[in-house]
């Protein structure tokens, strides 16, 4: 046996083992699964609290794109400040919303925490209804379902479990409502935070009617899932004057592109158009894209994206670990079909994400009058992590500015031409942006026909 051995490293002396080269795909592709490796625990023990806050932690402190919109934040130190309340809370719902307040203040409406999915009839459930506050009143605006007949659009809320709409924060209905502006914390409240909680818990609600009557309801929440798709996502008119009226609730789904090809006939033969983007919450920007490339033949720009790339060994040597990737990408309109008559876009704060990538680029191509109020100040590109139990969370890791390199993230797209809603003006079936877009258009087809 020690013969063979000897004549083993004998040979090895003489035949060296050939040197194993660097192998850079195997290298990139194991990086690849340590960052996208996750674990799923049953239970919710300290280590597994601890894990889930230091994830949620150091996805935003290597990811995150918008810490300079926070400059007073201390990041770690804040970390450091929610072990205590992680530790201490009292099973999963409690937990979550810890981690849901700790990434609040981020302030960033692309990035934020949420339960897993088998607690959202606990925690997440809703009334299918839409509310805006017009003149310090909480207005019902749309109600998606005719299983609640006592609630009526136009009727207005004074109470919510016995407590005044005045004293209502967000704080009292929605620990996990993330915002980057005040128009958009606004928005979300009453567009989707409002009445969200636990399913089998009833609410309490005091109203009053168009009519002046008081009356109370008691009502039930929904499973969350749809509750919110607008009936008729996407809408198309003639108004006075030969005036189209295109309503875009979502770019979501690619079915929007069959949806533009077959009202485009119709809209050709208008005098003019108003787009309204006012409740169009985002989805895939393209789709967005592919609507402005009908109202231009040229080239236009998107949005100005800015991206990092953070390099360790440059942190090491002392220097600027982050590599900013400042691209300006233009979109190249391919459908053929060119709208060239006066068009008016109308936008407010649930117009986000995508839809104002859309309000960007049709900005760059100054092809009409911007209406409304401004729009939520969010979007970007948010990346998605797993927490313990199956919780999710998700991070903006891109930054993106104006055409023209102005920033709107945080602050909100301006109209150009602002207006107030009145809660008189909305019972007597009157929109003021509507009305605004008509009054701009009939002037520019008159100026257009003199």
């Amino acid at each position: 046996m020690k013969y063979l051995i000897f004549i083993g490293l004998l040979l090895g002396l003489i035949f060296p083992l050939s040197a194993q080269t660097f192998d850079s795909t195997s290298y990139k592709e194991h990086y690849k699964t340590r960052l996208n490796s996750h674990y799923y625990t049953e239970s919710l023990s300290d280590a597994d609290k601890m894990a889930g806050l230091s994830k949620a932690w150091a996805e935003a402190k290597f990811n995150f794109a918008n810490f300079d919109l926070v400059p007073d934040l201390n990041w770690d130190s804040l970390y450091h400040a929610y072990i205590p309340k992680a530790i201490v809370s009292n099973g999963p719902e409690e937990y979550f919303k810890v981690l849901a307040d700790f990434y609040r203040n981020l302030h960033d409406g692309h990035s934020a925490i949420f339960p897993p999915q088998n607690m959202f009839d606990e925690m997440f459930a809703n009334l299918p209804v839409r509310t805006q506050m017009m003149d310090d009143k909480l207005v019902i605006t749309d109600v998606f379902s005719d299983q609640y007949p006592g609630l009526q659009r136009g009727q207005v809320i004074t109470h919510i479990n016995g407590k005044s709409i005045d004293k209502i924060t967000s704080e009292d209905f929605s620990p996990f409502l993330y915002f980057s502006t005040t128009q958009d914390s606004i928005a979300k409240l009453h567009s989707h935070f409002l009445f969200r909680g636990n399913k089998e818990k009833p609410i309490h609600l005091e109203l009053v009617d168009t009519d002046g009557t008081a009356k109370k309801e008691t009502v039930f929440r929904q499973s969350n899932e749809g509750l919110f798709k607008a009936p008729g996502e996407y809408r198309f008119e003639i108004m006075e004057d030969n005036i189209g009226y295109l309503f875009i609730h979502t770019f979501n789904e690619a079915d929007v592109l069959d949806f533009y090809e077959k009202v485009m006939p119709e809209i050709l033969e208008t005098n003019a158009l108003i787009i309204d983007i006012r409740k169009n919450g985002g989805g895939n920007s393209n789709n967005g894209f592919e609507l402005i490339g009908y109202l231009t033949d040229q080239p236009f720009y998107q949005a100005v994206n800015i991206k990092r790339t953070y390099t360790p060994v440059e942190r090491a040597w002392g220097n600027y670990p982050d590599k900013l990737d400042i691209t300006h990408y233009d979109w190249k309109p391919t459908r053929g079909i060119l709208y060239e008559k006066p068009v008016a876009l109308l936008i407010g704060p649930d117009t986000y994400s995508a839809a104002e990538d859309f309000t960007v680029g049709f900005k760059s191509i100054s092809r009409g009058t911007i209406i409304g109020q401004a729009t939520g100040g969010s979007t970007g590109q948010p990346l998605f992590f797993n927490l313990p139990m199956g919780g999710m969370g998700f991070v903006c890791a891109k930054r993106d500015l104006m055409a023209d390199r102005q920033e709107f993230v945080g602050k909100g797209i301006q109209p150009d031409i602002t207006v107030s809603y009145s809660y008189q003006n909305f019972i007597n079936g009157k929109d003021e942006a509507i009305e605004k877009a008509l009054e701009v258009l009939q002037n520019n087809i008159y100026k257009a026909q003199n």
